[in-house]
């Protein structure tokens, strides 16, 4: 991982690869305990907006957003390939675009998007609540999509040289919704241990009582 170093610079959610933050609320997770430990347990049976939920969808949008850069990096996702970092550390490419991801994001609803701008600009990722159920879920801790989100990232900022203007039409935008599906089981079946990880009837999970339809 070539920015193992900066994953974490502060005692926040933020790092060389991404910043994780909820617009609304002007405080930042903080640690849970000392040496850079962010452990947040989340509870289904609440909203995902009170303090813990949302500490836990910070936290895992962070580590998951940063695990996919260090997953694409291996396959070719580099600096030097117009990947997102605050800095390249000479290794080519445009730095001081590091993705920005808004949990909770209250924008929209029952869905996520990620805007790619050109190298050298931040990627953003835009997260948001889910209404089908109560409580309501949360897509930060739904993994898939946060690895379907980061891939439209990928797509678009390694087709066209790192202008992100290439994918632009309806059928490219129809093979990025492939991709990022594609890129998120590929993710999911060979990277992912979680304990548990959300299954179609979990509690936890944005599938739970939903007939998810398209997710930009």
């Amino acid at each position: 991982m070539v920015s193992s170093m900066h994953f974490i610079l502060i005692d926040a959610p933020s790092g060389n690869n991404a910043i994780s933050f909820n617009i609304i609320q002007a405080d930042v997770v903080t640690e849970s305990a000392s040496n850079l430990t962010f452990l947040f347990t989340q509870d289904p049976t609440l909203d995902p907006t009170v303090t813990v939920n949302l500490d836990a969808a910070r936290v895992n949008a962070f580590y998951l957003v940063n695990s996919v850069h260090d997953i694409a990096y291996r396959y070719g996702f580099t600096e030097s390939a117009f990947n997102f970092q605050t800095d390249n550390f000479g290794l080519g490419g445009k730095g001081n675009d590091r993705i920005t991801i808004s949990v909770q994001d209250s924008g929209g609803v029952n869905n996520a998007e990620f805007t790619t701008l050109p190298d050298g600009q931040n990627g953003q990722m835009r997260m948001f609540i889910w209404d089908y159920t109560v409580p309501r879920r949360d897509s930060d801790l739904e993994n898939d999509i946060v690895v379907h989100e980061y891939t439209h990232g990928i797509t678009n900022r390694m087709t066209g040289g790192g202008t992100a203007t290439c994918l632009q039409t309806l059928e490219a935008g129809g093979l990025g919704e492939g991709w990022s599906d594609a890129m998120a089981e590929y993710v999911q079946l060979h990277f992912y241990t979680c304990h548990p990880c959300h299954q179609l009837t979990d509690q936890g999970g944005v599938n739970t009582q939903t007939r998810i339809s398209r997710i930009m």
